[in-house]
């Protein structure tokens, strides 16, 4: 084989000068060469990977002083071939994956592609593995691989990320020494993780760290260094950084002057420059808002304009510049009223929300203003039903399947307000159609993917079942992929962290894969709305006919109830003027800071306090006017929200003459209004009591669309399955006994049997996990008499606590559960949820939805024993007496609804006849809740 006419030193030559004297057209020349290089020398050739790693060091050079993106693809490409191309043990495959890493970690600064900066890490990864520990270029390796999730961090938000961002670039400091050209550079990386951490955790001691190492790396920094502007423009960063947590006026001038020496230092032409104009426009910006200087603001709004005059297509930073033209704008307005402000203002928002490459973070901040602004200052709507539609798309986008479960959930938490927004608008504009599209498309996103990951296909299988097949594998390994990694600290083996990035990029791929197999069937006439989610007009076809779907929007500006009703042609909307997101997040707290009072919030074994409750700390019974905190709660939510919803609803009162001529009606609550008991919302005096409970049966849903899914597709209960599961499991390892759940699941089942219910127990140690899937797949109606653990963070992996283990609500919706009907859920805070993700319902209750189940009743907070056992026997005794087939021996859940209201009511009587205590009789059966249809 011969060696190749163009040896490397040339071109090489070529490159050294032309870096030296910033001279494109050398670096230009010397591109040439190495291509030809490239272009010369057989595939196999072992001099063939140093050829293309040469052609992308140059292209690289290109791209650093110019900023091309054809640079940059090109750069990659052949950087990607080089390492394709080398043997395993070869000697430069570490610098080769190293150089591969950061020029995908460059495009991902530009565009924000999620794959780019994957790759960014497994490259680096790869090359870290490579070296042995001790290995004088390891250092410089760990600080690149830092900077590579680093950089995701900034992007994505995952703790994950920044901590092993953080563990890389310390570790790259301890082990590069002192006096070693790494060093500095590796210092560097450091203390810019330090400042995004302390940005992230508002911890003062990191920033303060951050800034002490620029500072020294200055100094040491000659005038004439090309890394100056750099460490100058990262300072007053920093400084930055610093006075947004400690709000001290005195640190933005020095940060203004360093960022505006930096730029000063940078040609225009150099692809760092409108990054560093930013930065200084920012700085600005921030010090108008303290000083209220005109000259500040005026120098900042030139220059972001001309920072999006400078900065090309296409650049994913091109985004921020123009969201921050808008606040600037906007301020402006404030000062002058100039509606050439306003107007110049949201047409930069637009802009800002509508780059496809921009940070989702940032584009959702845009899209907000936009439309927020365009409803308060624009006459037509128009503009800003479109604003907000792409901001439900973008955080929709946040919560994409290529991330796991946990991460979509930590997303969310910042976002959750966005569609409660949106609706308020759209309730003020009198539009309630669009409100209840975005209030559909926009919450409940995890559940929603999840049911959109197992939607049966049959019509597009008839139509196209290779393709229909295609989506259906692509779901399933989706499915499998989507459990949150394990957390990775320092002590993991590299080997380990390497195959977490390994999966990561498969659900990437996986997600991109089945979104391209989703646009195709998009394509095919008549499946254009194919999975998407279903418009109003379709979700008004849909609704149950026995009763309406009320849900509640309760947004910081204003609070409104959007009722639907079967044979409707539209909504009845009720203004509900005396409520507020204020009041709904002050009830919460003080129902649970009573609850606390009381002791329940875990299922123990009753004391004899009157309730079967264990009361933790002094009884302390807190009044306000006379009356007690849980009274006052429900009763405002009564006279607040529940009644006159009713009165516009024209419900008559019925009272307790038969829970079955009572109407249903569907609570579909947002915000805090989630976690409160909209179902016993009334006033409990003893003279004139008047609540929900005389007017209707209560369920609940976490979205309508969830409902409606139920209402279009009959179920047919399988006569092989109708029946009954029942399993106690009073003495779960580490949790209190509650021994009351021994004789709730006996007195069920002795009735049961008595009725020729088909019916099966199993209790403590005789039931296993696998066990308990089987029972589920058998029966279709199941009751968990048991402790229950809700983790907020993960809320697939919740779960049911057995003595010989935990059964997961993963583990529950993988199982094929096509014939669930009711679950029973007797265990503690089944239906509590989390504060920062109230629009996501992640309580178990919803979950069972979601696995499959049409109905379940759960619990808002604690139960004692002692009331448990009864409460489930009303229940059950009502179903099988009002089933339709009174000589069948097994029952659907069809009536569990009306038979929960009922049983409530049973215990309620009992409560008042034995003169307990108001308060507690109220604690003892509220937390029952019915989800479902």
């Amino acid at each position: 084989m011969l060696v190749p006419c163009v040896a490397l030193g040339w071109p090489n030559a070529i490159l050294l000068h032309s870096l030296q004297s910033g001279d494109i057209a050398a670096i230009s020349e010397a591109i040439q060469l190495h291509q030809k290089a490239v272009s010369l020398t057989p595939h196999g050739h072992p001099s063939l990977p140093a050829h293309l790693n040469g052609l992308g060091l140059t292209l690289r050079a290109r791209y650093a002083a110019v900023g091309d993106l054809s640079d940059l693809s090109e750069m990659i490409s052949a950087f990607q071939k080089a390492v394709s191309l080398s043997p395993p043990n070869h000697k430069d495959l570490s610098g080769w994956l190293k150089n591969l890493g950061t020029a995908f970690s460059d495009r991902f600064e530009l565009t924000k592609n999620a794959e780019d900066i994957s790759g960014s890490i497994s490259a680096h990864q790869k090359a870290v593995s490579l070296f042995p520990h001790g290995h004088p270029d390891l250092p410089r390796q760990l600080a690149s691989l830092g900077s590579s999730f680093l950089s995701r961090f900034t992007s994505t938000g995952d703790p994950h990320d920044i901590a092993e961002a953080i563990n890389m670039g310390r570790t790259a400091v301890k082990l590069a020494p002192e006096d070693s050209s790494d060093f500095q550079s590796n210092l560097q990386a450091f203390a810019t993780s330090l400042i995004v951490l302390s940005k992230s955790s508002g911890y003062l001691d990191d920033v303060t760290e951050a800034i002490e190492i620029q500072r020294k790396l200055i100094k040491v920094t000659p005038e004439a260094s090309a890394a100056l502007p750099d460490r100058l423009a990262r300072l007053g960063d920093s400084i930055c950084g610093r006075f947004e947590i400690t709000n001290d006026s005195k640190e933005l001038d020095e940060a203004i002057a360093c960022i505006r020496r930096a730029v000063n230092l940078t040609p225009e032409s150099h692809r760092t420059f409108c990054g560093r104009l930013h930065n200084l426009a920012m700085s600005l910006l921030l010090r108008f808002q303290v000083h209220r200087e005109l000259q500040d603001l005026r120098e900042a709004i030139e220059g972001f304009k001309h920072v999006v005059k400078l900065m090309p297509e296409g650049y994913s930073q091109l985004s921020r510049a123009h969201g921050n033209l808008g606040i600037a704008l906007q301020m402006r307005y404030g000062l002058r009223h100039d509606p050439a402000d306003i107007d110049a203002s949201i047409a930069h928002y637009k802009l800002a929300a509508s780059c496809e490459v921009g940070d989702l973070t940032l584009r959702l901040s845009a899209a907000r203003s936009w439309g927020s602004l365009s409803n308060a200052h624009t006459s037509s709507f128009v503009e800003a039903i479109i604003a907000f539609d792409l901001a439900i798309d973008i955080v929709t986008l946040m919560a994409g399947l290529d991330k796991a479960v946990q991460h979509r959930h930590a997303l969310l938490k910042g976002v959750s307000g966005v569609p409660l927004e949106a609706a308020a608008i759209a309730c003020q504009r009198d539009c309630l159609s669009k409100a209840v599209e975005w209030l559909e498309h926009g919450r409940c996103l995890v559940w929603s993917q999840l049911h959109d990951l197992r939607t049966p296909l049959g019509e597009l299988y008839v139509y196209n079942s290779a393709l229909a097949q295609a989506i259906a594998d692509a779901s399933k390994e989706l499915e499998n992929a989507a459990s949150s990694p394990p957390r990775l600290g320092s002590t993991v083996p590299i080997s380990d962290k390497m195959e977490v990035e390994k999966e990561g990029r498969a659900r990437l791929q996986l997600s991109k894969k089945r979104d391209d197999l989703l646009k195709a069937a998009r394509a095919i006439q008549g499946f254009e709305n194919f999975l998407q989610p279903l418009p109003f007009a379709d979700l008004l076809e849909q609704l149950p006919t026995s009763g309406p779907v009320v849900i509640i929007n309760v947004e910081r500006k204003r609070c409104d109830a959007i009722a639907m009703l079967s044979g409707s042609e539209e909504p009845l909307h009720i203004h509900l003027p005396n409520f507020s997101k204020e009041k709904a997040e002050r009830y919460c707290k003080q129902l649970r800071q009573r609850l606390a009072q009381r002791g329940l919030r875990s299922r123990d074994e009753e004391e004899e306090v009157g309730c079967g409750w264990r009361v933790v700390g002094p009884y302390r019974r807190e009044k306000l006017g006379g009356k007690s905190i849980v009274h006052i709660v429900l009763h405002s939510l009564w006279t607040e929200v529940v009644k006159p919803i009713l009165e516009a609803l024209a419900f008559p009162r019925v009272g307790k003459l038969s829970e079955r001529i009572l109407p249903r009606i569907w609570w579909c609550p947002t915000g805090a209004l989630s976690f409160l008991p909209l179902h016993a919302a009334g006033r409990y005096d003893d003279s004139d009591s008047d609540s929900i409970l005389d007017y209707a049966v209560s369920s609940y849903t976490p979205t309508i669309s969830s409902l409606t899914e139920r209402v279009k597709m009959p179920h047919l209960v399988n006569p092989e399955v109708a029946g009954l599961f029942l399993t106690s499991q009073p003495n779960a390892r580490g949790l209190p006994s509650i021994p009351g759940t021994i004789r709730e699941v006996n007195e069920v089942h002795a009735r049961a049997s008595e009725k020729g219910i088909r019916v099966s127990k199993v209790e403590g140690n005789a039931l296993s996990v696998s066990d308990c899937l089987k029972h589920m797949e058998e029966f279709s109606c199941i009751h968990l008499a048991c402790h229950a653990s809700q983790y907020t963070e993960e809320p697939i992996r919740s779960q049911f606590r057995f003595h010989t283990g935990s059964l997961e609500l993963d583990t529950v919706m993988r199982r094929n559960l096509k014939n669930a009907d009711l679950a029973f859920l007797s265990a503690c805070e089944t239906s509590t949820g989390e504060d920062q993700l109230s629009e996501e319902a992640v309580h178990l209750a919803a979950g069972m939805l979601a696995a499959g189940y049409r109905r379940v009743v759960a619990t808002m907070w604690a139960i004692g024993d002692r009331h448990a056992p009864d409460l489930a026997n009303d229940f059950y005794q009502y179903l099988w007496d009002h089933q339709e087939d009174a000589t069948g021996t097994c029952f659907d859940g069809s009536l569990s609804a009306h038979a929960l209201h009922h049983a409530t009511q049973r215990l309620r009587d009992r409560l008042d006849d034995a003169g307990l205590d108001k308060e507690k009789a109220l604690l003892a059966w509220v937390p029952y809740v019915h989800y479902g249809f």
